[in-house]
């Protein structure tokens, strides 16, 4: 896909915005953790090191938070009798409620 087979496609999604990353053989991803140095692609063009560089980076806090329940489960039970309780609570590492059916 060129450029303008790009811009073409952005539009179709009703884009405002876009941005082309140029995906060539100096393109190095980082995850921290995801490998020893971090580096999760290995690509090479034979050019080595580019003498200008830019970078594009996404920065965002570990998510690692206990589901906060909001719902009370039942307080008595008999054995041997199916019981049904909905579950639900807030993962407070994303904005989206959590909702379990439990039997």
């Amino acid at each position: 896909m060129d450029l303008y087979d790009l811009g073409q496609y952005f539009l179709w999604l009703d884009a405002d915005r876009a941005m082309n990353l140029d995906g060539g053989g100096s393109t190095c991803m980082y995850v921290a953790g995801a490998s020893p140095d971090g580096v999760v692609n290995h690509p090479f063009d034979g050019g080595g090191e580019r003498a200008v560089s830019n970078g594009l980076f996404v920065l965002a806090e570990p998510y690692d938070n206990p589901p906060r329940f909001t719902s009370t489960p039942p307080l008595e039970a008999e054995a041997g009798i199916e019981w049904v309780y909905d579950a639900d609570a807030i993962d407070l590492d994303v904005a989206l409620p959590l909702s379990m059916h439990r039997r």
